[in-house]
């Protein structure tokens, strides 16, 4: 499709040049794929096994550790051992080895019974030697949870330091061997090896986390690759290139570590591995380069000997007017061959369309009566204009509605010269400059004394066929009954509500006297019911309460108390507010604001229950294990706030209609009245800035607003 949409020209030089250089591209493609798939494969297998050889040192050295743990754990289980006889033996431990920093017994409820030390490994305990308790430790309520051994390795002031908890039975219960050492030694092993100039090793933990930092990298894990140590993590080798968090081409392999978990990570930069590969390739690049030159050269030659004919016939075609009905004199071609029995088959062509053209002209006349007549029967107005805004046609209801004589002539004038109002001067501009946008814009006139609402749209006019812009048709729809027949129904609506407030104000109250035993005891299922019955009338009563709120918002008899406002601080409360029921729902609750966001001019309550009703929506349609953040962003003159989930999504086609009242997304039901994001849109609108949402379903959604920061001097500018 695309090479039918060129030009001969172009068309037929890219076919040239396809055939021509695509052979010579598939075979260098080819030896060059062949070479550098070898040497990928060898490289990644040599740090696979490195990787392996490595991972099988530290467990070598590791096990010398081990069965030491095994003597102080056959210790502390001997029945005939006092109590002075085991704290020496493992005391006697500690001293003889410089990998323990602490080996003692823990009850099943987590307290110690005896323990060891070493001052140098373990400050914290030489500063309070007495036995403590384990109980309230992540690690041992694992071990207490499962059973079985659990280990955690960490790096605390410059030592790499393990923790495990070994379990043994005892006449009293399920106990654990608790055991602190160092393997500083083993990662420094890690750390100090050297692949090449540019690679190293490194080991990971069973947490994931960077415990023996290379000379290369230091302390950052930023030059590690995610996926291929959670496959080490979970027992499997493997190498593959990948491109880091610097954006640093790497080629590496890992491999597990069986008796304390973890992963031996090695890895090289991927411009030192394939050098040589690399070398090959510009090699091949240079020939593929001098082939496709020589190619274009003999290419454009060629198509210019075939195709400067064909474009002067193009050239006498484009100057073909049927519209003044000038038709151009004869090509003359001398070529001998198809090109110039072309050239005359074009010229009896134009002969036959110019008489055609002739027999046109009366029939267009009528056809042009036809739909004046049609245009000036329908009841809306209609004006044609062109994109310079000057009126090529106007219905006669048109002109009424812009109080045009009848006589009048218009034609070829400016239309902002007829129009009555600035509020239609800014629609019809509008309009003229975005004619793609098929919202329609309402407007309000005065006429005669009385107000009307008109609904104005636009539409492009194209040529049939060619689809050649012609101008633009703006139509102007009366309204008013429309207009007129939803404020009686938002009266009658908020009439409604008003009178609904007391009832549940009394409701609410009966119900809280009831709950309180001020009218006697009440049984288990009573209490239930009173319980079921608030709920519910807190829901309508909130229900009333946004439909009374936003039909203030609606009569503008909301008025802004604007003052210096921290919106951390306005963000906060609303996290800490959420942060029971997100805590109930294991969602991560979370707000991302820099501590350089200026106080801005704001009405903090209100901006606050913007907030409030935005997050209340993520954590209905967020669902647990998710993650709602609260984010706020300077630009440059506003700021930016948003609501971010990992929720169900909203659907494309709902994405303008989430802001209306009473709507909420179909099979998405989740309570409320559907105003919670209608009152939002009322306040950030009061505010001056803009809110809309982004969202993909099954992605999640973002609700996005902006504050202006001089919210006090445009509000000036208004009222001047």
């Amino acid at each position: 499709m695309f090479m039918l949409k060129l030009r001969l020209f172009p068309r037929f030089l890219i076919m040239l040049l396809l055939i021509t250089v695509i052979p010579v591209a598939l075979v260098g493609k080819i030896v060059v794929g062949i070479n550098s798939e070898s040497l990928q494969f060898e490289v990644q297998r040599y740090h696979m096994k490195l990787a392996q050889s490595m991972a099988e040192r530290f467990d070598e050295r590791l096990s010398t550790i081990v069965s030491q743990m095994g003597i102080a754990l056959d210790a502390i289980k001997n029945p005939a051992a006092s109590w002075e006889d085991r704290q020496k033996l493992l005391s006697a431990l500690i001293d003889s080895s410089s990998h323990f920093g602490i080996i003692s017994a823990v009850a099943n409820n987590g307290s110690e019974v005896i323990k060891a030390y070493n001052p140098l490994l373990a400050p914290e305990v030489d500063k309070n030697p007495a036995l403590i308790s384990h109980a309230h430790l992540p690690l041992f309520q694992k071990f207490k949870a499962t059973g079985d051994q659990t280990r955690k390795v960490t790096r605390e002031n410059n030592f790499t330091m393990a923790e495990l908890y070994l379990p043994f039975d005892s006449p009293i219960g399920k106990n654990a061997l608790y055991i602190k050492m160092s393997i500083n030694d083993l990662c420094e092993m890690i750390g100090q090896e050297n692949i090449g100039r540019t690679g190293f090793a490194t080991y990971v933990g069973p947490e994931g986390t960077l415990l023996s930092p290379s000379k290369f990298i230091g302390s950052s894990d930023k030059s590690l690759d995610e996926s291929m140590v959670k496959n080490a993590l979970s027992g499997n080798l493997g190498a593959r290139e990948f491109v880091d968090l610097n954006g640093i081409a790497w080629v590496g392999a890992s491999a597990p570590i069986s008796q304390l978990g973890g992963v031996i990570f090695t890895q090289q930069m991927r411009k030192e591995a394939y050098q040589a590969s690399a070398k090959g390739q510009r090699q091949a690049a240079i020939f593929i380069v001098i082939t496709i030159l020589f190619a274009i050269i003999a290419a454009i030659l060629l198509t210019r000997s075939l195709v400067n004919p064909l474009l002067k016939i193009s050239e006498f075609a484009k100057s073909v007017d049927l519209g003044s009905g000038r038709f151009p004199d004869p090509v003359v071609i001398k070529s001998g061959d198809e090109i110039e029995e072309l050239a005359q088959t074009f010229n009896e062509m134009m002969v036959k369309l110019k008489g055609y053209a002739e027999l046109q002209v009366e029939k267009l006349i009528i056809e042009q009566k036809k739909t004046e007549a049609i245009i000036f029967s329908i009841k809306d107005g209609i004006i044609m204009t062109d994109y310079q805004g000057k009126i090529q046609l106007i219905s006669r209801m048109a002109k009424q509605i812009l109080g045009i004589a009848e006589e009048e002539p218009v034609l070829g004038y400016p239309l902002w010269k007829y129009l009555p109002s600035p509020e239609l001067k800014t629609a019809c501009m509008d309009l003229l400059t975005n004619p793609k946008s098929k919202s329609a814009v309402e407007v309000k006139l005065t006429q005669n004394e009385n107000e009307k609402f008109y609904a104005l749209s636009a539409e492009e006019v194209r040529t049939p066929g060619k689809e050649e812009l012609l101008g633009l048709v703006t139509v102007i729809h009366d309204i008013t009954l429309e207009k007129e027949i939803d404020s009686m129904k938002e009266e009658f609506l908020h009439s409604i509500t008003h009178d609904l407030r007391n009832p549940l104000t009394a409701i609410r109250g009966f119900i809280r006297l009831f709950q309180s035993g001020q009218t006697g005891p009440m049984n288990e299922m009573q209490i239930k019911m009173l319980e079921t019955m608030d709920k519910a009338s807190l829901r309508l009563t909130n229900m009333v309460n946004d439909i009374l709120d936003l039909a203030r918002l609606e009569s503008n008899r909301l008025t802004l108390h604007i003052e210096p406002s921290s919106l951390e601080l306005i963000a906060g409360r609303v996290i800490e507010l959420f942060m029971p029921q997100a805590k109930g729902s294991r969602i991560k609750l979370t707000m991302d604001i820099p501590k350089y966001i200026p106080e801005t001019p704001l009405d903090p309550n209100l901006i606050e229950r913007v907030f409030v009703n935005l997050v209340g929506n993520a954590t209905k349609f967020t669902p647990d294990q998710g993650s709602i953040t609260l984010r706020v962003k300077e630009e440059a003159d506003h700021l930016r706030c948003s609501v971010e989930d990992t929720g169900e999504g909203i659907p494309k086609d709902y994405l303008e209609k989430v802001f209306d009242k009473f709507k909420q997304v179909e099979g998405h039901f989740k309570g409320g009245a559907g105003l919670g994001l209608t009152i939002c849109k009322r306040i950030v609108e009061a505010h001056m800035g803009k809110i809309w949402v982004e969202s993909e379903v099954g992605k999640g959604a973002a609700f996005i607003f902006t504050l202006p920061k001089n919210l006090s001097d445009r509000q000036e500018q208004k009222a001047a």
